[in-house]
């Protein structure tokens, strides 16, 4: 309680000062567990120009380790972000995204983060404010084949799926509306990562017939069968509690052409990576992996490994990954 009632006055103190002064600050950290005093800090950074960088901007937001979330923001431009932050238990899903995507908000990509007892959601107000449709698809641990089936019929009415979010032993998929898609015809796979010593194997199979990973919970991994994809896919899983050795596996691994595509959030104290090679890719990649600095410390973390052309690739437990690419794939 300690800790986190001292963040929230770091927060208190620092965001207001960006805007009465010059600054190179780029990076952006924001760690709480409590969901107002997150959306509060990210509403704050986003006045000055400070975005979410998830997903397609270049590096995908993981989770810290309980009880709170990590947020990582990096100043992009001088427009205002709005943000909304939501903490719903199960029963409240649906509601609560249907009524941010009324006002035009819209789940960002790796928006989910699973570090609390309640998975966390960020969401971005989209220009203009055009609303957003959502809607959830249960999937029950013990009737994969059925769950399977809803999400394939909920795609098909032109459904775009963008998050899984686990709480007790099933999870919600949560897909974002649109329009039905002409000749797109998709089938999706779910596959436990309960018993990680067959989870490799298990991956390996699905990628021979065509499967790809795109989403991951706690326990579960989300693959998909794009029904005009012919690229062939393999997979690795590096699995260990060390980071000095993850280091060195993932090194090994990468130099056979494979990269990180997932880090599925198990919690506790393994470091687990799912990694996936494409057939006839060139690029090869390097990893580092850090201890998560104080929010004081955070922005020089970031600006040190970019001066070695490393870039902060996920937030994982109370360490950061990065990556940098070693073999231009146009070489």
């Amino acid at each position: 309680m300690t800790r986190l009632c001292a963040l929230t006055l770091l927060l208190a103190v620092s965001l207001p000062l960006l805007a009465n002064q010059e600054t190179s600050q780029r990076y952006l950290l924001v760690r709480d567990a409590n969901r107002s005093k997150i959306e509060k800090a990210l509403n704050a950074a986003g006045t000055q120009g400070f975005a979410w960088v998830g997903g397609d901007s270049g590096i995908r937001i993981g989770f810290a380790g309980l009880p709170g979330v990590a947020l990582v923001l990096r100043r992009i431009d001088n427009t205002t972000h709005a943000y909304k932050v939501l903490q719903p238990n199960r029963n409240a899903l649906q509601k609560e995204l249907a009524e941010a995507g009324s006002q035009g908000f819209k789940l960002l990509p790796d928006g989910i983060l699973q570090g609390s007892q309640y998975p966390t959601l960020v969401l971005e107000r989209q220009p203009g404010g055009a609303p957003v449709t959502y809607t959830t698809v249960r999937v029950k641990d013990n009737d994969q084949i059925k769950s399977e089936g809803a999400i394939n019929d909920a795609r098909r009415k032109g459904a775009a799926i963008v998050g899984l979010m686990r709480i007790s032993s099933d999870f919600d998929v949560i897909l974002e509306g649109g329009a039905p898609a002409a000749n797109d015809d998709r089938r999706y796979r779910i596959i436990s990562i309960k018993r990680q010593s067959t989870l490799e194997r298990e991956l390996s199979e699905a990628a021979t017939e065509g499967f790809r990973l795109i989403l991951s919970s706690k326990t579960s991994i989300l693959l998909e069968r794009p029904a005009d994809d012919a690229v062939r896919r393999e997979y690795r899983l590096v699995a260990t509690t060390r980071a000095t050795t993850a280091v060195r596996e993932l090194t090994a691994t990468s130099s056979e052409g494979f990269r990180i595509v997932d880090v599925p959030p198990m919690g506790g104290t393994e470091f687990t990576f799912v990694l996936e090679r494409t057939a006839g890719a060139r690029e090869r990649y390097e990893y580092r992996i850090e201890p998560l600095q104080s929010e004081e410390q955070f922005d020089a973390q970031m600006s040190a490994a970019e001066l070695d052309d490393f870039r902060p690739s996920r937030v994982i437990e109370r360490f950061v990954l990065f990556e940098r690419t070693i073999v231009p794939g146009s070489l």
